[in-house]
């Protein structure tokens, strides 16, 4: 059963509270204090950091952006009593349903030690005694299953609410306004309330972050007919297309077709792909990406022995297959790239104001192996770019069902 995680708030009321976060480290030692000062520290230096991301000058560093946001995962759904616990200990809490709380469906990724905004609220806390999730906004700190109320240990998670589902966040996540614990609110049977009966929710819808089994979605989708085929095409639109037509360009400028003559100021524009792939092994796919109605523009120095055809301009039509050998992990990014070929087919060139051997020179390039041989080259020495293409894929592949 597809469960997943943490996130309540009560009648949409905010509560200030002016407790020191604990962090959690292991079952023998559940909550070791930190200082005030490091963590007002830390939070200044992330509020620092955002204000630079929103103004863009962080755009060129991505790993440095999502830097500024914490998360914690292993928190996961109880299917017993259908609240969220947190799963990261070899103990799994105390359970309402009796005995400890069973994992099932999602692993969730929380936010935790930042601002809380209009569209996500703070003060959810981990509970050092059943393990579950709780506001502890409130001074009643609810019903454990463990007796009296909850007990707070940890981080100070910031759960987002009332937002669209996506393939990567689910939705029904609710306040209990009896335990005070957070449950998934999304089947008929509410689960086991430590305050007896069924939950009871109010308040926000909580819309929480998981990760993904990307190798069981990536099988769902190849089952599915053009699944698999229409995440590689969204990854082609969206940066795929300007990832080849990059290192078209590199494989033309600079490139000596002969004595004197020179390719420079190369534009490359890629077609639309046609896609096609099998399995080759566990979790690993051969990818083969059909790319026809390409053409690169560029000129061309030459020697001055052509006169008034100095630097001649050509455009080169032609079509490209490029061979991926992809594999799928839990992991992030999800995606690896280990092989990657291109090969050219039907290259036609044309020069605008030239004629004779200077055509046929460069026709040779790109008709007899040469430029296929460069585009692979420039791509399998660039591991930057391989990396690329697997985040890009694994971009897609977040967005679709």
């Amino acid at each position: 059963m597809a469960v997943f995680c943490l996130g309540t708030r009560y009648l949409g009321m905010k509560m200030r509270t002016n407790t020191t976060p604990i962090l959690p480290t292991c079952p023998h030692d559940m909550t070791l204090a930190c200082s005030a000062d490091r963590r007002a520290a830390l939070a200044a230096g992330l509020r620092w950091l955002a204000g630079w991301g929103s103004l863009g000058l962080l755009a060129h560093y991505p790993g440095l952006v999502n830097a500024q946001v914490p998360r914690q995962h292993d928190w996961r759904f109880c299917h017993r009593c259908q609240a969220m616990f947190f799963d990261g200990y070899p103990a799994k809490g105390a359970c309402p349903a009796g005995g400890a709380h069973e994992a099932a469906g999602y692993n969730f990724d929380l936010t935790y030690d930042v601002g809380e905004t209009g569209g996500a609220q703070k003060n959810w806390r981990y509970c050092a005694k059943c393990q579950a999730m709780f506001y502890d906004g409130f001074p009643d700190k609810g019903r454990c299953a463990k007796g009296g109320g909850h007990q707070s240990a940890g981080f100070n998670f910031v759960l987002p609410h009332d937002s669209a589902e996506t393939p990567t966040a689910q939705k029904n996540w609710r306040f209990c306004g009896k335990c005070h614990a957070i449950f998934f609110d999304g089947y008929p049977t509410k689960g086991v309330c430590a305050a007896g009966g069924a939950h009871q929710a109010a308040g926000f819808n909580f819309v929480l972050a998981h990760q993904t089994d990307y190798p069981g979605k990536v099988d769902h989708l190849a089952q599915q007919g053009r699944g698999l085929e229409n995440v590689i095409k969204i990854m082609w639109n969206e940066a795929g297309r300007a990832i080849v037509a990059e290192k078209v360009q590199e494989a033309v400028n600079g490139r000596r077709f002969a004595n004197g003559i020179n390719g420079y100021h190369a534009h490359a524009n890629m077609g639309d792909i046609f896609v096609n792939w099998r399995p080759i092994g566990p979790n690993r796919f051969s990818v083969e990406l059909k790319v026809p109605g390409n053409d690169c523009e560029f000129h061309a120095t030459t020697p001055t022995v052509f006169g008034s055809y100095g630097d001649p301009a050509f455009r080169v039509g032609f079509g490209l297959n490029i061979d991926l050998n992809m594999g799928v992990r839990n992991a992030r990014p999800p995606i690896d790239i280990s092989v990657v070929q291109a090969r050219t087919t039907e290259a036609r060139v044309h020069g605008s104001n030239a004629v004779g051997t200077l055509v046929e020179t460069v026709a040779d390039f790109f008709t007899r192996g040469d430029f296929s041989r460069r585009i692979t080259d420039q791509i399998n020495g660039d591991s930057s770019l391989k990396a690329s293409m697997a985040q890009a894929i694994g971009s897609a592949l977040d967005r679709v069902w």
